[in-house]
């Protein structure tokens, strides 16, 4: 393990989820592996917040039998700063 002196520095080497396409890509691969449904319907969820301002839940979404081929077409041009945010619905209840 590196020693860093202060927080700050330590946090100058953390990966930057939201900005960086790499890191974010990261992330959601571990989301990915936690839950692969959840991560698409948070992810869902994050697109229609960013496109139209509406804010709903991932449980509002749950019963969908599948997800259609626009929707994972919109899925796919998701930027890092939303595949981060989804990632961390998905993995900041991994150990609720």
């Amino acid at each position: 393990m590196i020693e860093r002196p202060t927080e700050t520095i330590a946090w100058l080497d953390a990966p930057w989820f939201t900005g960086d396409p790499v890191a974010s890509l990261e992330v959601q691969i571990k989301a990915i592996e936690v839950d692969a449904r959840k991560f698409a319907l948070c992810l869902y969820v994050v697109r229609v917040k960013t496109k139209t301002g509406v804010n709903i839940k991932p449980s509002d979404i749950a019963n969908w039998p599948h997800l259609s081929i626009n929707i994972v077409a919109d899925l796919l041009t998701a930027t890092p700063r939303e595949r981060a945010e989804a990632a961390y619905m998905v993995l900041s209840q991994v150990n609720e």
